[in-house]
């Protein structure tokens, strides 16, 4: 149970330092101390600023207020498109197949039309169409939407919801942000055109209920409005042509580094692996295996019924059960997923000998590759059939760019994975592909440092006295995955202090730490700390967190980039010897 919420003037002074890192477009901030980790968990105070799934960056929670004050609506959601937010809301209104169709109310020459059809189609739901009236019956359904596309629907919007006599969820399509609405306008849930310099969509739920199912839909899927988008500032030249041609040049840098037929670029790297998810799922019946330990979202989408298709079944197997692959496989088997470096564990899962068990089997195989990235590692080339990057990560390295990429060489999947991004207009804006472009100029070098430097700080906390047991690719049952698949394994080093408790955590983390900074986030250029745990799975069970995390006072070093690292290791080590 929350406690109180701490006085105003502790709240500030836990909050003084929680900044974005990197400037106004950073994917992740300063979460400067324990207590702070402790209080916004515990849901007696909010960050100003943290990770850009987690907390809205500022631009986008400002127009999030403004659009609150406009319309009158209590809460708003900007996604990256309105059919993306139509998509959330298809999902979490039709988990079971509905008994009844939907009713659209919309005329039958109304251009807007396909955008909401389609989607009704790709989910595979039934509806009925009647023009934009009051109908004389309503007839049995299973919800009501309706395309607005000027104010004078407004008014038969307001007779049709004082006649029903059911309670159905209802939704009105618009193709541009309506003025103040009158009380019961209010009791719809509005999706709208983010029309002139922001473009995107936005959601505009009628309860609080709502909004927090939406808002946590939007955490763990990933269709963001990037911040960039909302900036754009008036005035500006045109420059849709030339950022057109660094989307375009980002897919083409993908399928030549990871050896691939197709890439597709999302606006995040969750987005990117939901779409995998969900195309796999409906290409094949509803089972799944996973080797190895899983980022906590991803094991969020693949565990809780409401992120998954009905009557999906997930088997998880441990490294060390690899072996066993071929057992759980079954005709059912939609995909086998495993991280090719996992996320904060560091096990290498023997991506060959999974790739040819799955292979006979002719089941896919899906690699989330971001800790290994593509200088490291291209798993297209070792049997795997998807690969999904987070760019938020290594690639981009500057903490400011938000987006995820898919590639693949299977034509039938790559067909159905573009045919829904058509169909939700989810892709990575041509913004954030240009800053990716720039960023990718000096990735390989990058690497090497990156994969340095890891080396480094996984031999120094081995040798420490305060580190009971570190954990990272290096060490995986004696063997050194250099020597195989994986030519280097960058920068993520966890560790469990020989105290292993909360009061030894809080010692290091409230340590003075410059130049490491304190937040949730690897890839970065600079070296980044935090307990992941602590920030990932505070309210899980023990069990779980033992599973996936060691222990729930494991600490999480991102190593950086930096030309010197002794500076890092200098800072860490003193804030080891206040352990």
């Amino acid at each position: 149970m929350s406690q109180p919420n701490p006085d105003p003037r502790l709240a500030e002074s836990l909050l003084e330092g929680n900044e974005l890192i990197d400037g106004e477009f950073g994917i992740t901030a300063e979460i400067p101390s324990f207590q702070l980790i402790q209080e916004w968990q515990e849901k007696r105070l909010s960050l100003c600023y943290g990770y850009y799934r987690m907390v809205d960056p500022p631009a986008v929670r400002k127009l999030q207020e403004e659009l609150c004050e406009a319309t009158g609506m209590s809460h708003a959601l900007c996604y990256t498109s309105s059919e993306a937010a139509l998509d959330e809301w298809l999902r979490t209104h039709f988990i079971i197949p509905p008994q009844h169709p939907i009713l659209l109310l919309a005329e039958a020459e109304e251009p807007e039309l396909e955008r909401i059809t389609g989607l009704f189609k790709a989910h595979q739901l039934p509806w009925m169409q009647l023009p934009s009236q009051v109908p004389a019956r309503v007839p049995p359904c299973s919800a009501i939407v309706v395309l607005r596309q000027s104010p004078e629907v407004d008014r038969m919007l307001t007779i049709l919801w004082h006649s029903l006599s059911v309670s159905l969820p209802l939704l009105v399509w618009s193709t541009e942000v309506p003025g103040k609405l009158a009380r019961k306008l209010r009791e719809a849930t509005w999706i709208c055109d983010l029309k002139g310099e922001s473009g995107g969509g936005v959601l505009m739920p009628e309860s609080s209920t709502f909004f927090e199912e939406f808002l946590e839909r939007r955490k763990r899927r990933g269709p963001l409005l990037s911040p960039r988008v909302v900036r754009r500032a008036p005035g500006v030249p045109d420059e849709s042509k030339e950022q057109t041609s660094a989307f375009n040049e980002v897919e083409k840098w993908f399928v030549k580094q990871e050896q691939a037929g197709v890439a597709l670029l999302y606006p995040s790297g969750m987005s990117a692996c939901a779409a995998v998810f969900d195309a796999l799922l409906q290409l094949r019946p509803r089972h799944a295996v996973v080797i190895g330990g899983l980022y906590t979202d991803t094991h969020t989408l693949l565990t809780t019924p409401r992120f998954r298709p009905e009557g999906t079944r997930v088997d998880f197997l441990d490294v060390s059960e690899q072996d066993q692959i071929a057992e759980v496989l079954t005709e059912e088997t939609a995909f086998v997923f495993l991280e090719s470096i996992t996320n904060p564990l560091g096990e290498v899962p023997d991506l060959p000998f999974i790739a040819a068990n799955a292979s006979l089997r002719q089941v896919p195989l899906v690699v989330d590759n971001t800790l290994a990235t593509p200088f490291n590692l291209a798993p297209l080339q070792f049997g795997a059939d998807v690969v999904i990057e987070s760019t938020a990560k290594y690639l981009s390295g500057q903490n400011d760019h938000r987006g995820g990429a898919v590639v693949l060489n299977d034509p039938t999947l790559a067909v159905a994975l573009y045919q829904d991004q058509q169909a939700r207009n989810l892709r990575m804006s041509d913004e954030e592909a240009t800053v990716l472009q720039e960023r990718l100029r000096d990735f390989p070098d990058r690497m090497r440092r990156f994969n340095r430097n890891g080396r480094i700080l996984r031999d120094f906390l081995q040798r420490h006295p305060k580190v009971a047991e570190v954990f990272s690719p290096h060490e995986q049952r004696g063997t050194d995955p250099e020597s195989g698949f994986l030519a280097g394994v960058a920068g993520v080093v966890s560790f469990r202090l020989v105290s292993d408790s909360a009061e030894g955590v809080q010692r290091l983390y409230d340590s003075d730490l410059r130049p490491i900074g304190k937040g949730p986030t690897l890839g970065s250029n600079r070296t980044i700390l935090c307990p992941y745990p602590l920030l990932a799975h505070y309210h899980a069970p023990e069990e779980l967190v033992e599973q996936l995390c060691a222990t729930r006072y494991l600490i999480r070093v991102a190593a950086g980039c930096e030309e010197d690292f002794t500076v890092v290791l200098r800072a860490l080590g003193h804030g080891l010897d206040a352990v």
